[in-house]
């Protein structure tokens, strides 16, 4: 059995509810600061250089061994905003931080019209024009060619340095999964910013709501064409939802504006067999009264501000549960005091076999980790004895 069979048969198993894995699978979601520093690069140094990105991260999985990885290349997306002009974003190179501004792409609320009529025409015509300058129509042709040419390179040098890593080690990269995002998610964190969807919560209900259902309708007609091959996969985890939006919601809007469409793509999971990883980042808030439903062994639950304790006692075993380790901790903590939390993790839940250790979200600056807690968080959680 190779080592990609091998990784991918563990964490099968803590999937499972009637197999018990050899070991606790570690999953690691590396980006930013410790990719790069660890690499001897500077930020803005290696995220618009294809070589060096990919460098920084095989040194990561070899310095960092898991079982899980997000993905290879974090932040090589970089260049491709870059090319197209996009100007969202503000790199700090001394933070090794990335962060995204707050913008409305929205002219007005009745451009809402246009996106409810043809989200396929609104989202190339009006959002992606705006949303990437050098789309204008005067350059539109040179910025494709540019951003293809750099694609299809850092395409093939990232399949090659995929392959060699899962041959030596096996490791699964969670990112080679379909994703799927609510319409609501994409529309805020892209298209009209948090302060623009809170207020057409308010003043826009109708408008909004049958904007959500014309994004949905279109992103199901793509994800759609996943759904014949996804149970027939040998792949430990068929697909992948991340919902930030309840940290904005209410209950009843929580309801009303995401949980109707969520819902019926969990029923499609649940119908075909879907195994799923779902990452809730913020606070869960009103999804937890809602995930009752969901059978056993299908969803890998990755939560960042909830206790697994509660959740355990509200749901018993029906979820794997993923994360238990704070970066604040990973970050700050001396070594001895890092190993006796992580110990202490591996304690509580690791001989249950359905949990996966990682942190409560992404490793991407200097405060989430120090490369030596880091590293003995691997040693640790790798050599823990079930």
């Amino acid at each position: 059995m190779d080592n990609k069979q091998v990784k991918n048969n563990l964490i099968k198993k803590v999937l499972s509810p009637n197999e018990f894995p050899e070991k606790v699978p570690l999953y690691l979601n590396l980006q930013g600061w410790i990719v790069y520093h660890n690499a001897g690069y500077g930020f803005s140094e290696a995220v618009y250089d294809s070589d060096k990105i990919l460098h920084a991260y095989e040194k990561a999985v070899c310095d960092f061994p898991a079982d899980i990885y997000y993905d290879m290349g974090g932040f090589s997306s970089m260049f491709f905003s870059r090319c197209l002009g996009s100007e969202d974003y503000v790199l700090n190179d001394e933070k090794y931080s990335l962060n995204f501004k707050d913008i409305c792409y929205l002219d007005s609320s009745e451009e809402y019209a246009e996106l409810i009529q043809n989200p396929k025409n609104f989202l190339w015509n009006k959002f992606y024009t705006r949303k990437f300058k050098n789309l204008a129509p005067h350059t539109v042709k040179e910025t494709l060619c540019q951003y293809l040419n750099y694609a299809a390179s850092h395409n093939e040098k990232t399949a090659a340095t995929k392959k060699r890593i899962i041959e030596n080690r096996g490791a699964f990269f969670l990112s080679d999964v379909p994703m799927y995002q609510s319409a609501f998610d994409y529309l805020f964190q892209y298209i009209v910013g948090i302060k623009g969807i809170s207020m057409d919560m308010r003043r826009n209900k109708r408008k909004l709501t049958e904007a959500l259902d014309s994004l949905e309708d279109l992103f199901n007609h793509y994800m759609d064409q996943f759904t014949p091959i996804l149970d027939s996969r040998s792949t430990p985890f068929q697909m992948q939802m991340c919902m930030l939006g309840q940290t904005i919601t209410n209950k009843k809007q929580f309801e009303h504006f995401i949980w109707r469409h969520v819902s019926k793509k969990i029923n499609t999971f649940i119908e075909h067999g879907i195994k799923f990883y779902f990452m809730v980042e913020g606070a869960a808030g009103p999804l937890l009264d809602f995930l009752d439903y969901i059978p056993e062994g299908l969803c890998a639950l990755h939560v960042e501000k909830d206790c697994i304790d509660d959740l355990k006692e509200r749901y018993g075993n029906k979820f794997t549960y993923v994360g238990g380790m704070p970066v604040s901790v990973l970050g700050k903590a001396s070594l001895g005091d890092c190993r006796s939390y992580i110990t202490n993790i591996l304690e509580k839940y690791g001989h249950d076999g359905n949990f996966i250790f990682s942190t409560d979200k992404g490793i991407s600056y200097e405060a989430d980790a120090t490369v030596d807690n880091l590293k003995m968080l691997c040693e640790t959680v790798n050599s823990f004895k079930m």
